[in-house]
């Protein structure tokens, strides 16, 4: 058995300037948040590996939430589960059960440069709850989140299949 703990810590600065008034929070970082993680690994024989995966967020004010009238707070909850699944993988390619990757989670943000956060596309994940500012001073009602999409997949409950790769083609479906 294959047991292997991970994490990773990314604040970041989000400052915002709406043209009438600059904001600038510390926060955790939306794109790819504080977590940590637990990976195990199982070989089951006939070439068969049983996983796990278990994977939270650690709750900090994510750079999504800020507006020009809310500031988060730091708070854990259960929505801060990012996986909690199990799969089975062999010659079929590999089955998922739980909450975990949709088939298109990040298929938004692939690039060959392998910089992944440096070319990412979701303004949403940034800066989603800010207004933006009509010309006469008022804030429209739109935020950063209503106009900028990325049709990105997330983490949700799911069964999931990805294929085997055949030559680094593989296929998935959740």
């Amino acid at each position: 058995m294959t047991v292997t703990f991970y994490g990773q810590v990314s604040p970041m600065y989000l400052g915002y300037d709406d043209d009438a008034k600059s904001y600038g929070n510390l926060t955790d970082n939306g794109n790819s948040n504080c977590r940590i993680g637990l990976t195990l690994m199982q070989p089951a024989g006939s070439g068969l590996t049983f996983g796990m995966v278990l994977e939270a967020a650690l709750g900090g004010p994510q750079c999504s939430g800020f507006a020009q009238v809310s500031d988060p707070i730091w708070i854990w909850q259960k929505t801060d589960i990012r996986k909690a699944e199990i799969s089975l993988g062999g010659h079929f390619g590999t089955l998922f059960l739980g909450q975990g990757s949709m088939a298109t989670d990040s298929v938004a943000a692939r690039d060959l440069s392998g910089t992944a956060l440096a070319g990412y596309v979701n303004r949403p994940d940034t800066a989603g709850s800010y207004s933006l500012r009509r010309r006469d001073g008022d804030l429209s009602g739109f935020t950063i989140g209503d106009v900028f999409k990325d049709y990105n997949g997330s983490t949700r409950k799911q069964i999931r299949y990805d294929t085997p790769g055949w030559n680094g083609l593989s296929l998935r479906g959740a």
